[in-house]
């Protein structure tokens, strides 16, 4: 058993020259897996095959125990290389060794399953099959051992298995049989069609490509994002056919598989006929959502903005609560997007750019990914896209006076109440965000005829907060003129 103490002179203040954790080992445990580790590398030399392969299975299955209150009870021995550093070994190279061992050593028949399963247990380390095959001198039918190398990583579910399956699949020297597989392990590795679908993209036509496509969206779990990817591929071959219609469905497909703010703008804003697809978009979203799970919270109330369900947005995300936290609700994001949307003149003013970038990063918006799957031209940058994205938004929607007296008075509202609380809770680091919320505010209500409204609005929150000095200072970064 080893023994875990806390090393009383490490500060992670400093560089972390010393260990956090000191390890004592009586039993001369790490010695002897030192020693192992050797004998791997002697079978490999000596093409013991059948004596590496027990030994390579043996040391992946090692749970090593472990005394002391601040790690686990045991750890493997890849805790013990790459998590301490407690044996000096070249992990990678061993993995190498051990799997080729395992392929050697073991029956034909059963090859494939005990390397997946070595592997499985002593973590892939990025190696290939063919960096694994190259590694000894003896060889093996690699066309025999695909099928079956290709059949045992298909049931695994850990992420080291997709790149796998992809190199076996460029290996395999029938395309047909790649296509089979890809077909029949489409719900469990999606990526297998995405694959061959991204090397036909540069060895054959768009409608051997279109047609793969196609075949793969109805095969591949839509909920999978995978299905995304594919969906967006086989857009931009579409396009490349000159064949629009088809690029807007795999839009739809694309926001079917991830219904993101993103994906739902890009349907939007460059479909021809927006309303053909209004009602099934809307019934996606409403289905994937239905849960109202946290980590789909930004998602789910970026896309009720832009389908314009203002009203349940509110009701289900807009909760001011005494004006604190909100840094893990929607509440600064959707007052962001009203005061965007508020807004009748030009965005090109400082606490309305703030709003844009506090929106973009919100909504999760990147040039790259909306123009996925498209052919539009790029900007310079995703904060121009994105503005250029909501002025086309926008100019879509109609606000009703109401509405914009509505949103008017809850931004004052809200905003006030912001402030207060971070000025109750002395936290200074939000000083610029309250500011940029008040300049944008101001510059909203300027935008609807009220001469000097930004400056008196921003002088009436220094005069409420008059010894605030680095309040004051963020202020007057945003125009106030004192």
């Amino acid at each position: 058993m080893l023994t875990c103490r806390p090393n009383e002179e490490w500060d992670d203040w400093y560089d972390d020259v010393d260990e956090e954790f000191l390890f004592d080992d009586p039993d001369h445990i790490l010695a002897d897996l030192d020693l192992a580790f050797r004998l791997v590398h002697t079978c490999l030399d000596q093409a013991d095959y059948k004596s590496g392969a027990a030994l390579a299975d043996a040391l992946s299955l090692l749970d090593i125990p472990v005394s002391g209150e601040y790690v686990e009870d045991s750890m493997t021995i890849q805790d013990l290389v790459l998590s301490y550093g407690l044996l000096d070994v070249d992990y990678r190279t061993f993995i190498r060794e051990a799997l080729y061992l395992v392929c050697l050593g073991s029956d034909e028949q059963d090859r494939a399953e005990a390397m997946v399963s070595v592997m499985g247990r002593l973590g892939p380390c990025s190696v290939t099959l063919e960096e694994i095959l190259q590694t000894g001198p003896d060889e093996i039918d690699l066309q025999v051992f695909l099928g079956e190398w290709i059949d045992a990583l298909a049931k695994r579910t850990e992420a080291y298995a997709d790149p796998l399956l992809t190199e076996a699949i460029d290996l395999m020297p029938d395309k047909d049989i790649a296509l089979y597989c890809a077909s029949r392990y489409a719900g469990s590795h999606p990526v297998l069609y995405l694959h061959l679908l991204e090397t036909c993209e540069t060895q054959t036509g768009p409608e051997e490509v279109l047609s793969l496509g196609f075949r793969a969206l109805k095969e591949v779990p839509v909920k999978s994002p995978v299905r995304s990817r594919i969906a967006l591929l086989t857009a931009r071959k579409a396009l490349a056919a000159a064949d629009r219609r088809r690029a807007e469905d795999c839009w739809l497909e694309a926001f079917r598989s991830s219904p993101t703010p993103v994906s739902y703008l890009r349907l939007r804003l460059l479909s021809g006929n927006w309303s053909s697809y209004a009602g099934q978009v809307r019934e996606i979203y409403l289905a994937r959502y239905a849960s109202l799970r946290e980590e789909d919270r930004n998602s789910h109330a970026s896309i009720l903005f832009f389908d314009e369900q203002f009203d349940k947005m509110q009701a289900l995300f807009m909760k001011p609560g005494k004006g604190i936290g909100w840094t893990y609700t929607f509440m600064k994001q959707g007052l962001a997007l009203m005061l965007l949307a508020l807004n009748r003149g030009s965005a090109d003013r400082p606490g309305l750019e703030a709003m844009l970038d506090l929106a973009m990063r919100g909504c999760g918006f990147g040039r790259d990914s909306y123009l996925d799957g498209t052919d539009e031209p790029a900007p310079d940058s995703s904060s121009l896209l994105f503005r250029d994205c909501f002025d086309r938004w926008k100019a879509s929607v109609r606000l009703s006076e109401d509405t914009a007296a509505d949103w008017t008075d809850q931004a004052k509202e809200w905003i006030s109440l912001r402030v207060s609380a971070i000025m109750q809770a002395n936290r200074r680091n939000h000083y610029r965000e309250c500011a940029g919320f008040i300049a944008a505010l101001g510059e909203v209500l300027e935008s609807f005829g009220e001469t000097g409204a930004l400056n008196r609005l921003l002088l009436s929150y220094k005069a409420a907060y008059p010894r605030r000095r680095a309040f004051h200072t963020e202020l007057r970064s945003f125009g106030m003129n004192d």
